[in-house]
């Protein structure tokens, strides 16, 4: 197994519709796209991040899930919403290699964070189990 630069193994996709032939190297260069403009740690929506690099929408969203990947680093993008909540309009952030935080640190835990969140955002979650949720993450 070889190793890049910064110790980690090279870009690795995987998906239904991947072919690495075909995939390969357009898949890295919006992956060192998407890198290097997000590592300036500014937030940025999907469509801003796209306007930006060229990549498409899907592709940048796919992106920013492949980053977490442990196979890539495991790096920390954090996710917020930009203007009210009810819009469904977030904007994500990029921390540099190396940084840690409670979702890193405790995998367990972030495995439940990610189960939540899929029932938070059902379309037939009731407002009261919204506020379990809220008292959880305290």
């Amino acid at each position: 197994m070889t190793f890049d630069d910064d110790g980690f193994r090279p870009k690795t996709f995987d998906g239904v519709a991947y072919d690495p032939e075909f995939d390969q190297i357009r898949l890295t260069k919006q992956y060192d796209k998407v890198e290097k403009l997000m590592l300036d740690r500014n937030w940025r929506t999907l469509k801003e991040i796209s306007s930006i690099t060229k990549a498409p929408e899907a592709s940048v969203s796919a992106l920013l899930r492949d980053f977490r990947k442990k196979r890539n680093g495991s790096q920390v993008v954090e996710m917020r919403s930009r203007g009210a909540r009810s819009k469904g309009l977030f904007e994500y952030r990029l921390q540099p290699k190396g940084y840690t935080s409670e979702w890193v640190q405790e995998p367990r835990r972030n495995k439940q964070r990610e189960a939540l969140e899929a029932i938070w955002y059902h379309k037939d979650t009731t407002q009261a189990q919204k506020q379990v949720i809220r008292e959880i993450f305290k």
